[in-house]
């Protein structure tokens, strides 16, 4: 997703921090939807609310360098 941001000649940092920001809004409308189609408890919207950004971040996660100049 990086990449495609990328390709709109967005800066790098923007490239990097915008995916995971639209996994946590996303988060946020699923756990909506959800609650509006079943009664689950607050606890567990929670959770549903971060599985889209735990599974983004499984996948990409952040790296100490990636907002620094440090290439390690």
């Amino acid at each position: 997703m990086e990449h495609f941001f990328l390709s709109f000649n967005i800066s790098w940092t923007i490239s990097k921090i915008l995916p995971y920001l639209f996994t946590l809004v996303g988060g946020v409308f699923l756990s909506y939807f959800i609650s509006k189609i079943s009664q689950k408890t607050s606890f567990l919207l929670f959770f549903i609310w971060l599985i889209p950004f735990g599974v983004y971040f499984s996948f990409n996660p952040i790296y100490e360098g990636d907002f620094s100049n440090d290439y390690r």
